[in-house]
């Protein structure tokens, strides 16, 4: 502790030189703790997808039932013959897995209302009645772990009451492990999300055609104060009520791993007369929806990369020469201390901690400024996601600028001789 008193006196003795030095090294913990959390936002949402799309296949947009009033296909007018004009999309869904070639999974989600709860919406406006329940595909929800405000994720299983586990976006009245009735049957409520997240792939489609489209187009970002969609609650589609089967319009339809080009234009082929798989650059397939959400998380890294290096730069050398000033600076006092009976490796053990309480303040001061961008919603924006790989890359930063910045200081601490130092400062 008397190493810290002594370095605590040199950082006062110098207050506003020292608080820059602090404010720059904070400046580039958050710049890089913001790339972070960038890169981890898309890897959550990519991670559940990213077995599916490693497979040959295509996203679908299913026609709605409306669009279908004037097919000439054989199969489609069989199932509408059955249903009195109307489309019966579980028949749809066995027919694709009769008709297309490969080794075929179909993922999409299940949405509707919810009705007849006292688990509502609580937003204003025109969301202010409306609450969406999302059935995602058991592959997709057993992997997706989108951040929680509270509670945990749900189960893919009913509780021993026979609740549906769900999780809750912000906007709504659900409170933490309440069971609600309402048309699904009981709905138990054991995460709530943060108040920005995102609707899954299913819902919406993407308006994105400038470009081949990544993955990450066919999520909706969501917040309850800025956002102009509905509340909604997340659960496994295995538990969705059979009665209420209807799927939304955003299809993944995969074909296996080893299916022929043949075969492939084959299944697009009759896949069109069900909907749409469309493109501005060709046709859009698994494989280009892959390479473009990869090259898009892995330009997070690549495009903020040279400007994190450059600022690290200019904060290091600021840092380095501060740490050197005050160490020469200090020889006066580290000679009175040498004939009090300090030793001289003692004296670098101030300066260590001064260094500390430097870096200490400026990693205070980066969880302070998260917490500032997030109470003004940056995230929103960002995509923020934050992990432990936040804490651990922030902590390598600040230990290698902690063991560049002493070697200056070291090395002057050395080289000087501390009977030279006492004379010096004698005369």
């Amino acid at each position: 502790m008397k190493y810290f008193k002594l370095a605590y006196d040199m950082v006062i003795h110098r207050f506003l030189f020292n608080l820059l030095i602090v404010l720059e090294i904070a400046a580039v913990l958050i710049l890089t703790n913001t790339v972070i959390s960038a890169y981890n936002g898309k890897k959550t949402l990519y991670a559940p997808y990213e077995e599916i799309l490693s497979n040959q296949g295509v996203i679908l947009t299913m026609n709605r039932p409306e669009d279908f009033a004037f097919t000439d296909n054989e199969d489609i007018l069989a199932i509408m013959e059955r249903h009195n004009d109307d489309i019966d999309y579980k028949e749809v869904t066995e027919l694709l897995y009769q008709k297309l070639k490969g080794d075929v999974s179909i993922h999409f989600t299940q949405s509707s209302t919810v009705q007849e709860s006292s688990l509502h919406s609580a937003m204003a406006g025109a969301q202010a009645e409306a609450l969406w329940a999302y059935f995602l595909d058991h592959d997709v929800f057993d992997k997706l772990r989108l951040p929680l405000a509270a509670g945990r994720w749900a189960s893919s299983e009913k509780t021993e009451e026979g609740a549906i586990e769900v999780v809750a976006s912000g906007g709504t009245t659900a409170e933490l492990n309440k069971v609600y009735d309402s048309s699904f049957g009981k709905l138990k409520v054991v995460g709530i999300l943060t108040q920005t997240t995102y609707i899954p792939p299913g819902p919406f489609t993407t308006d994105n055609q400038t470009e081949q489209r990544s993955l990450f187009d066919y999520y909706q970002t969501f917040d309850n104060t800025v956002s102009l969609h509905a509340p909604f609650l997340i659960a496994d589609q295995q538990l969705y009520p059979s009665a209420y089967w209807f799927p939304d319009s955003i299809w993944f339809v995969s074909y296996g791993k080893n299916i022929s080009e043949e075969d492939f234009q084959e299944n697009n082929a009759y896949l069109r007369n069900f909907g749409t798989i469309r493109s501005r650059y060709g046709e859009e397939n698994f494989q280009t929806i892959r390479e473009q959400s990869r090259k898009a998380i892995n330009n997070i890294y690549l495009r903020m990369l040279p400007i994190i290096l450059a600022a690290a730069v200019v904060v290091l050398a600021g840092l380095v020469g501060s740490i050197a000033m005050a160490t020469v600076r200090q020889k006066k006092n580290f000679g009175i201390f040498f004939l009090c009976g300090c030793r001289w490796k003692d004296c670098t053990r101030i300066v260590l901690a001064y260094l500390s309480i430097l870096l200490a303040a400026a990693g205070v001061l980066t969880v302070i400024g998260v917490f500032v961008m997030n109470a003004l919603n940056m995230e929103y924006l960002i995509g923020a996601v934050y992990g432990w790989n936040n804490l651990l890359i922030s902590l390598l930063e600040l230990a290698v600028l902690y063991l560049l910045a002493m070697i200056l200081p070291h090395h002057i601490i050395r080289a000087a001789s501390p009977v030279e130092t006492i004379k010096e400062n004698a005369t």
